[in-house]
């Protein structure tokens, strides 16, 4: 080893030992902390209860909002106390700011400090107050201490300030910058100048409030709260719970039903803000230096977003009884419905015909499937026809069956059975119909009590089941069971909710024909939807199919697809959309950073997405900077029934694989299978570049997962009144919908017409947003 080399790297570790030894003589050992002394309350900055204060071994980190005092008895005793700041005494400490300074909390505390270069190292100072960021001194401006061997230098700077809160209640939060002081009396320190945050207390309205911090004083803060129910009165309805409790039957809560959503519908819009405006505090009008009106800006910015929270807040609160009430109609709905029914009733109509013998056996749960035939009455003139028809005879056997047409009150069991005639009743079966023989009852059982309500506009307009299993005859008190099928009617047929429910009984949809003369076996279809014409305006343009005309790329907005106007089916009932433009992809990280750089500083937003690239989508966003961005570039966030058109291409299907040859959830979606059951270190963990997979055919990308989308509408669990143009969702509702599930979603939730919701300030690295924007017909 060279010698130069030696002899250096001998004198910085002799240096190191020195400068060790000698700082070792200006700090403070632990065990020189005496616990358990009490000493008078009289010389202190320290505001305690009685007069005596008992020390403590120090203990980190330091609390906020605590004042702390090492006191010095003798060169190898010292005390600790904390308590809060005595005013009048924390005006006159001199402040030393310890992170400008490199110091910690912990470091300084057992640091011995100077009040002049000269002093021995057992002549520090006998008595300074730390807090989590400022050491302070009452008697000097300038303290020195000891470090690395070599002595430095304090300078002090102007005190913080000291916010005070006056109020009588003892359980609120004060949130500022992401960080709650909880019900504190006093904040401290804090630099001079606006300092705000949000008050938060349960059954009170949030809001911000802000006080202007004065270097060595106490500012006092007086919240003004407003009760969230003591200042207005809650919206009654005449549906109690009482009422629901004494109902009976199914049809008893159904009524109920109706009437309350009839209630809530004439509900005028004033009723959600009155007297709002006139309780809800004002912001604050501060005089204070130019160089602050950034600081006053995002003050009032935050202002306004708590007060539309508030809002909502007041409008929720109001609905508390009805909400109540909703729910206790759900409740008793949804436990009757469950129960299964057989009800006693005789058919409308009946009548024998002759059918060809079908090769298989059918039973009451299946549709008959058989060839077209035209369907003839039991008279002389029709089977004497028959016996003619020698095309039909020769092709096979006849038999008679009988069809029964059941309506019941308001069309509740609209349905028809058909099958053969039991024998014991012969040819006499229709007879004893007709003529309703007491003697004869007809039976009809159903899976559920549970019925398909027909809905237009958040009204129920009829109600009729279709979870029929079974016919039954009786006769003196002798059960004969149907073997048949039924037939629903296409108008309930059609309906999703009924569909869905054929389906999982392996069951065939029958078409409008068995309405006529014939039944024909078909599938379920998807329904076709012809375009509606909107209030004052031309009839809608026919959706094209092409891709490329659709497509726009813009610098500002991104690359957008053109969304002609149309008619959709939207929850279940036809809505018109007028033209619009949405977004190809998700928001990315790379376009929103291009569009904060063109900002203001007291307009950009953060990107906090944990999945950095600029290729990926924007994660970890808030419904109200989603919103926000969007507004920048001209548009909004997409409706519901905007996105979901756009997301489904006008169909009816839950998800777009349904339709392929060799539907596979892999080829449009990144979703749970591919990618959040993935290790945390694999590159396919997470969301991924965005257009990495398929599109639909109008060419979006990533509508099922990825990141869920934030979009326009409120979420309630309440009815509301859809509108039949350009739907917005509900007028109340705390929570904002989500749409199109995200990375960790499992297959069978990636449901296009599914909802999700969360608070409007929830982020998460599983959520985004694409945006939409307004456009005239023909652009």
């Amino acid at each position: 080893m060279n010698i130069n080399v030696l002899i250096t790297c001998l004198g910085l570790l002799v240096g190191i030992s020195v400068h060790a030894t000698t700082d070792k003589h200006f700090i403070i050992p632990k065990e020189q902390f005496r616990e358990g002394v009490l000493i008078k309350n009289d010389k202190s900055c320290l505001a305690q209860e009685g007069k005596s204060l008992l020390s403590s071994i120090p203990k980190f980190p330091l609390e906020s909002n605590t004042l702390y005092w090492r006191h010095k008895d003798n060169p190898r005793e010292y005390n600790w106390f904390f308590g809060t700041t005595r005013i009048d005494c924390f005006g006159k400490l001199k402040a030393f700011n310890l992170k400008k300074n490199n110091l910690t909390a912990f470091e300084a505390s057992y640091m011995r400090f100077y009040g002049t270069a000269r002093a021995k190292s057992y002549q520090d100072e006998a008595d300074l107050y730390f807090d989590s960021e400022y050491l302070y001194s009452q008697r000097v401006s300038t303290l020195y201490y000891m470090s690395n061997g070599k002595l430095k230098k304090l300078e002090s700077e102007p005190l913080p300030g000291v916010l005070k809160v006056e109020t009588t209640l003892s359980d609120y939060s004060f949130i500022v910058d992401g960080y709650n002081y909880g019900p504190a009396k006093k904040i401290f320190p804090l630099s001079p100048g606006l300092f705000y945050g949000t008050l938060v207390a349960n059954g009170y309205l949030p809001y911000v409030e802000g006080a202007l911090i004065v270097s060595g004083k106490e500012t006092i803060l007086k919240p003004t709260w407003v009760g969230i129910f003591k200042n207005h009165k809650k919206i009654p309805t005449s549906i109690t719970e009482e009422k629901i409790k004494s109902t009976a039957s199914l049809e008893e809560v159904e009524a109920l039903y109706d009437v309350f959503i009839e209630e809530l519908h004439q509900l005028p819009g004033e009723v959600f803000v009155d007297r709002f405006d006139s309780v809800y505090p004002k912001p604050k009008q501060f005089f204070f230096r130019l160089d602050d009106s950034e600081i006053y800006n995002k003050y009032l910015e935050l202002f306004k977003i708590q007060r539309e929270q508030a809002k909502v807040l007041w409008n929720e609160s109001k609905l508390t009884v009805v909400k109540a009430s909703y729910e206790a109609l759900r409740s008793k709905l949804d436990s009757l419905e469950q129960l299964p029914l057989r009800i006693m009733l005789f058919p409308d109509s009946s009548r024998v015909f002759l059918n060809p013998v079908s090769a298989k056996p059918v039973d009451s749960i299946n549709v008959q499937s058989v060839d077209s035939v035209a369907l003839k009455l039991d008279t002389a003139d029709s089977l004497q026809q028959e016996k003619n028809d020698s095309s039909i005879s020769a092709k096979r056997p006849l038999k008679k069956e009988i069809e029964l047409v059941f309506k019941g009150p308001k069309n509740r069991f609209d349905v028809i059975w058909r099958g053969p005639i039991p024998l014991v009743f012969g040819d006499s079966l229709v007879s004893f119909l007709n003529r309703r023989d007491p003697s004869l009852k007809v039976f009809l059982s159903l899976t559920e009590n549970k019925p398909l309500w027909i809905q237009e506009e958040g009204l129920v307009k009829s109600r009729h089941h279709y979870r029929y299993i079974q016919i039954d005859f009786e006769y003196m008190d002798v059960t004969y069971p149907g073997s048949g099928a039924f037939i629903l009617p296409p108008y309930i047929a059609s309906n999703q909710e009924v569909q869905d429910w054929l389906l999982h009984k392996d069951m065939v949809v029958p078409p409008d024909s068995l309405f006529k003369d014939s039944i024909i076996p078909v599938k379920p279809v998807e329904k076709k939807v012809e375009p509606i014409v909107e209030p004052q305006d031309e009839e809608p343009e026919l959706v094209k199919e092409d891709v490329n005309e659709r497509l726009v790329k813009d610098s500002k907005k991104g690359d957008y697809i053109k969304i002609d106007s149309a008619s959709f089916i939207f929850k279940e009932m036809v809505v018109y959309l007028s033209p619009y433009s949405i977004n190809a992809t998700e928001i990315t990280q790379g376009h929103f950073a291009r569009i904060m750089a063109t900002l203001d500083s007291t307009e950009m937003i953060e990107n906090h997405s944990s999945f950095k690239d600029p290729d990926k989508p924007v994660q970890n966003i808030t419904w109200l900077d989603a919103k926000k961005f969007c507004e920048i570039l001209g548009g909004s966030l997409p409706t519901e029934a905007q996105w979901e058109y756009a997301a489904r291409t006008g169909g009816i299907q839950k998800n777009i694989w349904m339709t392929d040859k060799d539907p596979k959830p892999e080829t449009y979606a990144i979703y749970k299978d591919n990618s959040y059951k993935k290790k945390k270190k694999d590159p396919l963990y997470g969301p991924q570049k965005v257009g990495s997979k398929k599109a639909n055919k109008w060419g979006l990308y990533d509508v099922h997962g990825n990141v869920a989308e934030w979009v326009l509408d409120k979420y309630t669990i309440l009815p509301y009144k859809k509108g039949k143009s350009n739907p917005k969702g509900p007028r109340f509702g705390s929570s904002k919908v989500i749409k199109g599930g995200s990375w960790k979603t499992k297959e069978k939730n990636l449901d296009l017409k599914a909802q999700d919701r969360e608070d409007p300030r929830f982020w998460a690295d599983d959520l985004g947003f694409r945006c939409a924007y307004p456009r005239q017909k023909g652009l």
